[in-house]
């Protein structure tokens, strides 16, 4: 741990109280609780990998053809969960060369999985000759939007096949090294701009991402409803300026958004397999953990949701105003993602919304018409075997004197939404 002394760390927090640097020198805080929690520590003593997964299509520079796009995918061997946070890597090279096989995107892939998460490194179109920070070329610019395209469209699969793979649609997260730490963060600050690359319709939203001698060129992009994430950067970094980090950490606060920024003092450029190594994997690892919300993901015991809920109350008491950007956030990112996760996001009350129904007490009725669809869609969904109307019938039976007729259709309008799903 002789590193931590050859470098300082700063946290740019969404406060404006703290700007002054009130929380200098601190990392991402360690989550709280005892033992060995899932998605924070080790669990699995493997990870089983699944080469060269189809998850879209493009078509490179001066070409006419689409290619395909394609990840590997990394699961915990033996795992039994069918709800996991997912978690991105996209590769480093310059945005001519790497592959999803192998470097720090292929090597956290394998760490992450055993920590329980589901995760993937993938491929992105790249163009020849290479890119660096001081030579960027239209075509290096090019190339960085290609490969934000292609990575959100990894993105969507994840949530297109959440139930193929046992992933949690609303926890996902992106990280990458080099060309692949600058795709990470554009894809985390830019997702107004989801490209075509493949998987349509679904969201291209992360919930944090995790940059390795990366960031955006003064800040581009990154403001305001982002997602939060950690960059560290070398100050002597010759290929990815060190400033670039600076300024998405800066045009970050200025959003409310957290940014984490670990400063490696007289580092190169991409120093993984240096000194720095378990620094990047340790926190990336709370980044990831926090941000996503793991400590209340599914599968988790009712002493870790309780040690994560109190951390969350004594955050929240010290920086009131990051907790409610926060939570702002982690509210777009559940809304976005509701109709992949249709038992618990879109559910019965949402599926009531969506049908404008009454929250209030109409004549002959001993509740609103809402309440009486959310009763009737919850029957429905613990007695699989019933139907929308009879679910609906036996559920206005109990609150309506006589049957109306139109609060009772848009119940079973309602209740054939849930079933279909």
């Amino acid at each position: 741990m002789g590193h931590r002394s050859q470098k300082r760390r700063g946290l740019v927090l969404a406060v404006a109280t703290l700007a002054a640097g009130a929380v200098a020198g601190c990392d991402v805080p360690r989550p709280d609780g005892a033992g060995t929690i899932r998605y924070r520590d080790q669990v699995f003593s493997a990870a089983t990998v699944t080469r060269d997964i189809q998850y879209g299509s493009a078509v490179p520079q001066n070409a006419t053809t689409a290619i395909p796009l394609r990840l590997d995918m990394y699961r915990p061997t033996g795992d039994t969960q069918t709800r996991r946070p997912a978690l991105v890597w996209v590769h480093g090279g310059g945005y001519s060369g790497g592959d999803k096989a192998g470097g720090p995107s292929a090597d956290l892939a394998q760490k992450f999985a055993k920590l329980g998460y589901v995760t993937v490194s993938i491929n992105y179109r790249l163009i020849s000759p290479g890119c660096t920070g001081s030579n960027i070329t239209p075509a290096c610019y090019q190339a960085a939007v290609d490969a934000q395209h292609d990575a959100q469209a990894a993105v969507r699969f994840l949530r297109a096949q959440a139930s193929t793979y046992g992933i949690d649609p609303s926890r996902i997260g992106i990280g990458g090294d080099s060309a692949g730490a600058i795709t990470a963060t554009a894809v985390a600050v830019h997702s107004e701009d989801p490209g075509d690359s493949g998987n349509p319709g679904y969201p291209s939203t992360v919930r944090g991402f995790s940059s390795i001698s990366g960031g955006l060129p003064g800040g581009i992009f990154a403001g305001a409803g982002d997602a939060p994430g950690v960059l560290f950067s070398g100050t002597a970094d010759q290929v990815v300026p060190y400033q670039w980090s600076v300024d998405t950490a800066h045009a970050l606060q200025a959003g409310n958004v957290a940014a984490f920024l670990e400063t490696l003092d007289g580092a190169g450029h991409d120093p993984y397999y240096g000194p720095y190594v378990q620094q990047f994997y340790e926190q990336s690892d709370y980044l990831f953990y926090l941000m996503l919300d793991a400590g209340h993901a599914a599968g988790q015991s009712p002493a870790v949701r309780a040690s994560a809920t109190r951390m969350e109350r004594r955050f929240a008491k010290r920086y009131p105003r990051f907790a409610r950007a926060m939570r702002r956030a982690a509210t777009r990112a559940r809304a976005a993602d509701s109709y992949t996760d249709p038992f618990a996001m879109r559910g019965p009350s949402a599926l009531c919304r969506g049908q404008h129904l009454p929250a209030h007490r109409v004549r002959g009725m001993r509740s609103t018409p809402y309440k009486v669809c959310v009763g009737a869609l919850r029957r429905l969904r613990a007695h699989r075997r019933l139907t929308a109307r009879s679910a609906c019938r036996s559920e206005t039976h109990r609150h309506i004197r006589g049957l109306r007729g139109t609060p009772f259709s848009r119940c079973v309008a309602a209740g054939k939404r849930l079933h279909r799903r």
